[in-house]
């Protein structure tokens, strides 16, 4: 199946904000099945973390992907490394809006949220 920017934009989505269908087709396209007993959208919702990360390591051939919460606005998704991070900050309204200031005077923004980087393993 040829990925669309819809499908792109499921797997880095807040699953609480996807549909039941949307859900259902983020866990197939990660090659995922729904567990036997699974009803509860808030089920659906946990198996489609796992699709999210599943996904993140097959397109960036890691094994290691983090779920990781955005301190600027608690978005929650999974990144494989610091430059998905970043690429989250460039489309982050909140992290816009908090350093507006510092864009309107040129100074460089740090590409780290506060609290530190999850993916440097020295802390």
């Amino acid at each position: 199946m040829a990925s669309t920017s819809s499908d792109a934009d499921l797997v880095i989505a807040d699953v609480t904000t996807l549909s039941v269908g949307q859900l259902k087709k983020l866990i197939a396209d990660a090659g995922l099945t729904i567990p036997a007993g699974v009803v509860y959208k808030s089920e659906l919702q946990a198996c489609a973390r796992d699709a999210q990360v599943a996904l993140a390591a097959q397109r960036t051939g890691s094994g290691e992907v983090r779920w990781v919460t955005c301190q600027f606005c608690e978005k929650e998704f999974a990144a494989a490394s610091e430059e998905e991070c970043t690429a989250h900050m460039a489309t982050c309204s909140a992290f816009a809006e908090q350093h507006a200031d510092r864009a309107q005077d040129g100074e460089q923004q740090s590409d780290c949220a506060p609290g530190g980087n999850p993916f440097d393993d020295t802390s």
